[in-house]
């Protein structure tokens, strides 16, 4: 098991991806540079993390569809290092309790994710038929990887007060726009999270959100700085992004950001952020 010499022990990434072209036809393609449209596989991921000191990780769909998320469970049969699946749903997919209960079958798969609900309006998490997607989620006991725009950081905590056995894991801190310098908005969007103690944050692709040629540590400290004071450090936790995070930075960069932006942080605390919250809120099975 690889161990991070920085840190001392072996790091848990929440959050990356492998990409299969020959499968699977992603929609987001089109919007990414040509060096991402290729397949990125897990023993492409498996030479980064041994590298960078990193024992595990929770695969996160990359197509929405059933077939790719089983995919990702047959791929943690082969390379023990994936101990956890965020497998696609739709929240309002007539059929969504008889694929939660499919999933269920399968102990890797610690959560679901709605991915394109990113691109519908502002509020539409709050509509009926989300709603009731929510509610069916809430009782298969999986947990759900909210991934959103920063403009829909607002639905994020009406949807925890309406289903507190929910748990929630907001995905890249819900994509603050940090290359254009916007923090006033997002952060009053992000505060009311504090009071909602089944929701916890993920550090994952902050690089990406800012200027991919240009950032630096220092543009991610105040971000990072205000995640903590409204989540705490019991409700965060580093992820890669691999391999979108490729758009801005090399693998192992994606950590020492992350560490450069929590100064001051005691070793006990980055053992939370980089490796105990994973396992206690995805309920990762490991050593």
């Amino acid at each position: 098991m690889s161990t991070c010499p920085e840190l001392g022990f072996g790091l848990i990434d929440s959050h990356q991806h492998f990409v299969d072209v020959e499968r699977f036809a992603y929609y987001w393609m089109s919007a990414v540079p040509e060096t991402l449209r290729r397949s990125f596989g897990p023993s492409q991921l498996e030479e980064e993390l041994e590298a960078s000191g990193v024992a595990f990780t929770v695969a996160v769909q990359a197509h929405p569809s059933v077939a790719e998320s089983l995919r990702l469970v047959e791929l943690s049969a082969s390379f023990p290092f994936i101990k956890g699946v965020v497998a696609s749903i739709e929240l309002a997919d007539a059929a969504l309790t008889a694929t939660l209960q499919r999933y269920r079958e399968s102990p890797v798969i610690r959560a679901v994710r709605h991915q394109q609900a990113e691109d519908e309006s502002a509020r539409w998490f709050l509509a009926p038929e989300a709603q009731r997607g929510f509610e069916a989620v809430q009782k298969s006991g999986l947990a759900y990887d909210f991934l959103c725009r920063s403009h829909q950081l607002a639905c994020v905590a009406a949807v925890a007060r309406n289903f507190p056995a929910l748990r929630i894991v907001l995905e890249h801190a819900g994509k603050p726009p940090i290359g254009t310098g916007g923090f006033a908005a997002w952060a009053a969007a992000l505060e009311p999270l504090a009071a909602t103690p089944n929701v916890c944050c993920k550090l994952s692709e902050l690089i990406t959100q800012a200027d991919w040629s240009s950032w630096t540590p220092a543009d991610l400290r105040p971000y990072v700085a205000h995640i903590v004071e409204v989540f705490g450090r019991r409700r965060i936790m580093w992820g890669s992004g691999w391999p979108i995070c490729l758009l801005a930075s090399s693998y192992r960069q994606t950590i020492d950001a992350m560490l450069a932006s929590l100064p001051g942080a005691t070793a006990a605390e980055l053992t939370l952020v980089f490796r105990d919250n994973a396992v206690t809120w995805y309920g990762l099975d490991t050593p």
